[in-house]
This record gives C-alpha cells, structure tokens and sequence, in this order.
C-alpha cells in the first residue's frame, strides 16, 4: 500500500472527529452542574449544599438542554435565577418538554404562581387551554404596573424581584433570558451543544486512532482477525456508551446502590474505559511495543533501579492510613519487570525505554490511583514479549504473571477506593444509608441561631425540613417557624436564644440518639420544641425501620470473623456482590414506627428533663392522606405529653382550625404565613417556660 493513502486517511479522521466534535461532546458530557452564581438550584429532601448538591440533583446541563426535573418521590428541583430584580423573563422550550411553571414575588413578599409555559403555549393559574404565543416558541412574562403580563394579558400580582421555575415532570429549556426593569440583561444563556478546543482535539486523536486501528489490520497476515478488532472492538464499545441515552446511565446509578454519583461521570468514565481496547490494539499492531521498535540507547548502570525508586518515592508523597499498605506492593509492581529483562537477556535500552511510561504515570497519579492502570501496561508488555520469554525467560515471565495475578484485585481495591464508590459501597451505608444523620457531628451544627436580651436561656427547635432546611426556603432562615418564635419571644421582653436543629429527613431516631452531643456542644436547653411526624411515619425508604438499620449496622461491627470482616469491607468484594445479587422486591416500611417513635421520644425527654429543661410535643401539620395517616401518631405524642415528667404537648390543627391548610405550601411544608401562625400558638407555652427557666 503506498504510505500516502494512510496518512491521507488518518488526517482526514482526525479532521473529521474535530469536525464533528459538538454532536459527540454533547452526546459524552452528560450532566453539567449550573454556574452557582448565577442560579440557585433547590432540591427538595436532600441536605447536600454547594458542589455536593449538584452530584445528587437530577437537574443541569444536559446534551445541550438545561433540563430541571421533578424527582423520583414526586417533588420538583425547581431553579431561582440568583437576582432580586428580575422584571421580564424569557424562556424557549425544547420540543417535548413538560410544561414549566413560574412564580414571581408580590409588593408583600409572598411567593405566588403567575404563569404556566408550554411548548405549544402559556396557561393561566387558574387553568384552561393554552394560549398561544406571541412570538412562536418564545415565553415571556414581563412584571410591571403591581401586574404580571403575558402577551399583553394581565394575570396575577407580582413586583420584579425573584423567580422561581417549577418543572412538571421534564422541562427542556433551550433559551433563558433575564432583564431588569430598565431592559438591562441580567443573563441571557442559550444551552447549545459546544465544545472546547480540547474537546476538538481528544475526538480527532480517537478517530485518528480508529483509522490506524483498521488499516493497521490490513498489513497482516490475518485481516479478517484485525478487522474484527479493528471495527468490533474500537468503534461498537463507544458508539454503545454514546447510544445509551442518559435516562439509562440513571438506571444504571441506581442499580449500582450510588445515589450520590454523578450520572454524568459516569458516562464519561465508561466512554474512556471504552476506549482503552482502541489504544491496546493500535499499541499492538503498530509495533510500538516491540523491543525492536524501542528507541535504542545504553543507559549509565542501575539507571533503572534509581528510576523506578524516584518513582515509587513521589507516588507516596499523598499516602496516609492504610494506603500506605500500596507503597510496598507498588514497589513489587516496579522491581520485578527489571528483574525479569536481567533474567531474559532483554536488550537493556530499548526495554527500559518502555518502562519509562510507567514510571511517569505512578509518580503523577499516586499508588491509590496509579497502581491499577501500571499494572495494566506491565501485562501489556508482558503480552508483547511473550513468545520471547517463552523462550529466554520463561521463569522469570511467570513470576511477574502470577505477581500481576495476586496484585491486581489490589489495585482494583485501591482505585474504587478512590471515586464515590470508598462510600457509597461502605458496608455500614448500605446496611443503614440513612443513620448516619444521627452518628455524625453534623447533627451538632444548628440550621439557623440568634439570641437577644442578657443572659439569655436556650430555646432549642427539633424537627425535619418542615422546622429548616426546607427546599423551598433553605436561603430564607427567618421564613422557619423557630425564627419567627424567637422574633416574638423577644418583642415580648425576654431574653433567650433560639436555636433550630430542623434538616430535612431528620426524624425522632436522630434527636433521641443526637441530643447529647447537641447539648454537650451548647447551652443547656430552657425548652425544646419536637416538632416531627412526617419523616417518622410517611417516610419509606428501606424494608428496615431506622432502629432495625442501626441494630445490623452495629451486630457487623461485632458478629463476623476477621477474614468475614475485611471481605465485607472491600469495596471491590461488595460491588461485584451488588451487580450479581438478585433484585428480589422488598416491601418498604415506615421509617420509624409509633412504637419505635414513643421509645424515642421517652428518651428525648429523659435527657432533656436531666438538663432541667422542658419538651413541647408537636405533632407535623399536614394535609390529604398524610392527615389521617399521622392521626395515631399525633394522639401518641399527646398521650406522651401527660405522662411524662418536664413534657407537655400542643396540637397546632386543634389550635388553628380548619385554615390550617392554607399555611402548606405542599403536603406538609409551611409557608411564611403558616411559620407565623404555628410561631403564634406556640408563643405561650414556650414563653412561659422560658420564663421559668434559670439563666445558664
């Protein structure tokens, strides 16, 4: 074959994937986390803040789309624009999209629902057909005159100021736009598919290695085994990570027990691994790898034994605890291919040259992550020289075989040890992911705190998301119903500190086990107000209740053997445990059930009473099927209130009659006027104890 057709070849690929870099980049980036100054994302039930919140919300940048979706238990992520001065929006749907709902700020600071936006139109609040729009496919709210307006159509109240969008199901958003009431941009963001110059280039050098891969299998002997390789393996394993569409990489988070991944990740990961066969059967048909194609020089004596302990030296410089187990595996890693290119007679320059790449790779990645992907190129090598050695050094060959064998699952070991996987494949997570709530110090820190007057006593505020935290105000702490209480507590004279201990998913299993650390870490507590129901009893995540979670939590720290113990803890052990074991249906439970919820209370109230300090029992306000469901429970914590010691209790339905309902912003989440309402009832009896209470 005349030389010029396959350079010619090669460049035209490599111009080629370049060319079409945008297509594949948008189709490998998978999930893109928004720019956090710009836009405020809140997912509701999650207590991850900052770059953690964006690995675990399903919404994002996502194939050239800014998707907002609503989550597996039926609430929304919904999206706030980060500027109070929003006074005209702009949005351009996707075909296919679910319909987005906006809510913009009244003159009195309420948050209401203005407009609904289709694909094919906008639909008032109070429902009805789709009006069509304006201008085709574009959506725009304008907020001027005390009035929201849409296509010249008065609808609600609304100031410019804060919006919020609320996805149903799904929304593709191509288009985002953002001004004030002067007409100035505030963001004006169309997600297209892009891709940077590096982009560009890693696709020109993939293609350029496809094509080199299938000529390459035209200069044997056995074409038809070179193409199989050639075409098979290099362009079907990433043209599948590519087809499968991002829905199916969530399956497959999930299916994985990852629930914090990013989907994202993932996929990228999987296309590069996809890829590794490519770069092995071009190493291979290239030659590159042959002692004879090496680069031929003599270096100075035991230039490779200072080499490779440089090496070994600089991938320890990041070691601590265990991993410093790797250094001495890694140096067996090392050492043995210099002993065996002594023992086979390997010409000593060309073999050392390819020993070079190694020695790279380790002293920049480190031994936790370096280790796996060194072993890799020594198999290489040894796959390369095997006829030689077979020949020359066939003892020597099967020392660094077997070697390879033994460390290999080690290596595994210490590079998942590396990725998300070091927890959400910690045995003690999956046997009980959510205990952890209640055994970290996270549960010392307040949500929000503020204290007025001298000498002020310590007013504490437990509960889940309903009590701070919530998704709908988590940057609004004064909107909670503890901010609102000490505000009241504090016109009326007295002197106290409020502090609100609210986060979503905490339940009656994390105070009951959390309260002395928290007020070990605090004052001691005038009066706690327990303010739960909802994540005990309507909270379904696991076929073990929380008490039955941290019983088998504690029996494997106490019931296995040693060998039983360090297998359950390998995290190589357990994913391949996860990924073969059958996906038998178990029927979830409640949380925590009224018989494990009244235990917990009773030691609450142990503990506060040992403090000198008072407990208020509140039952959750909620509505629909919660209501009657929490029934048992409200009449539990009642009950509770009259027999123990330092305990009352106080139904805030009973208190606030039938509006109650108008105070949720949901099935259980109050709005600001409902803090200020259930603040209210509980002004009473907090203040009288407060001011019965000793100053610390």
């Amino acid at each position: 074959m005349d030389p010029v057709v396959p350079v010619a070849l090669v460049l035209v690929s490599s111009l080629l994937g370049g060319w079409f870099a945008p297509w594949l980049g948008q189709r490998s980036t998978g999930k893109t986390a928004l720019d956090p100054d710009r836009y405020q994302l809140l997912v509701p039930g999650v207590k991850a803040r900052g770059p953690s919140l964006a690995d675990v919300a399903h919404s994002g940048l996502v194939d050239g789309m800014l998707i907002l979706q609503t989550r597996d238990f039926g609430a929304a992520e919904r999206l706030m624009p980060r500027f109070t001065n929003v006074a005209e929006l702009m949005i351009e749907l996707a075909p296919g999209s679910e319909p987005v709902t906006v809510a913009a700020r009244t003159a009195d600071d309420n948050q209401v629902q203005v407009v609904s936006f289709t694909v094919d139109g906008w639909i008032s609040p109070t429902g009805g057909a789709p009006h069509p729009y304006a201008a085709p496919g574009q959506a725009r709210l304008a907020i001027h005159d005390g009035y929201a307006w849409v296509d010249g159509t008065q609808l609600g109240f609304a100031v410019p100021g804060t919006i919020e969008l609320t996805p149903h199901d799904v929304v593709r958003i191509r288009r985002l736009q953002c001004l004030d009431a002067t007409g100035g941009v505030l963001v004006d963001e169309t997600f297209a598919p892009a891709s940077t110059p590096v982009q560009r280039g890693v696709w020109a050098v993939i293609a350029a290695m496809v094509t080199a891969t299938v000529l390459a299998s035209t200069w044997t002997t056995r074409p038809s085994l070179r193409v199989l390789v050639g075409i098979g393996v290099a362009l079907l394993l990433p043209a599948a990570v590519l087809a499968t569409p991002y829905p199916a990489w969530i399956a497959l988070v999930e299916a994985l027990y990852l629930g914090g991944a990013d989907v994202g990740e993932l996929r990228r990961g999987a296309l590069g691994l996809s890829v590794v066969p490519l770069l092995v059967a071009c190493l291979l048909s290239s030659g590159a790898l042959a002692l004879e194609a090496a680069r031929s020089w003599e270096p100075p004596p035991r230039t490779e034994w200072l080499a490779a302990a440089a090496a070994g030296i600089l991938a320890s410089r990041s070691l601590s605890g265990w991993a410093w187990a790797l250094a001495p595996i890694g140096l067996v890693a090392l050492f043995l291919p210099l002993r065996l290119i002594a023992a086979a007679g390997l010409p000593r320059g060309p073999a050392l040259w390819r020993q070079f790449p190694m020695w790279v790779l380790v002293a920049a990645l480190g031994w936790e992550a370096g280790l796996a992907p060194v072993l890799g190129w020594q198999a290489l090598l040894l796959l390369t020289d095997a006829r030689r050695l077979l020949n020359r050094g066939a003892a020597a060959g099967t020392d660094l075989a077997l070697a390879l064998l033994v460390l290999t699952p080690i290596a595994a070991e210490a590079a998942l040890r590396t990725t998300l996987v070091e927890r959400a494949w910690d045995p003690e997570v999956l046997a009980g992911a959510s205990v952890g709530a209640s055994q970290g110090d996270e549960i010392t820190v307040p949500f929000w705190s503020d204290s007025c007057g001298a000498d002020p006593v310590t007013v504490y505020a437990f509960g889940g998301s309903s009590t701070g935290g919530a998704w709908q105000y988590r940057g609004e702490p004064r909107k909670f119903f503890p901010a609102r209480l000490h505000t009241g507590l504090c016109a009326a004279g007295l002197a106290v500190q409020t502090m609100n201990f609210g986060e979503g998913g905490r339940d009656t299993f994390d105070f009951a086990r959390g309260a002395e650390r928290i007020f070990a870490n605090h004052a001691p507590p005038a009066v706690v107000v327990l303010y739960v129901g909802v994540n005990d009893l309507l909270t379904r995540e696991s076929p073990l209740t929380r008490k039955q979670q941290a019983e088998r939590v504690s029996a494997r720290t106490t019931g296995l053997s040693l060998m039983d113990d360090l297998g359950s803890r390998s995290r190589l052990i357990t994913g391949v445990g996860l990924a073969l074991r059958p996906r038998a249906a178990e029927e979830l439970v409640q949380s925590v059930p009224i018989a494990d919820a009244e235990e917990n209370v009773r030691t609450l109230a142990t503990v506060v009473a040992a403090r000198g300090g008072r407990l208020l029992l509140v039952p959750e306000i909620t509505r629909g099927a919660g209501l009657v469901e929490l029934a048992p429970y409200s009449e539990m914590l009642m009950r509770l209130g009259t027999e123990l010691a330092a305990t009352s209790a106080l139904n805030p339905r009973t208190a606030l009659g039938d509006s109650v309902d108008a105070y949720l912003v949901d099935r259980n989440h109050l709005s600001p006027e409902g803090a200020d309402a259930l603040a209210g009832v509980l002004m009473g009896p907090v203040s009288e104890a407060v001011s019965n209470a000793r100053p610390p």
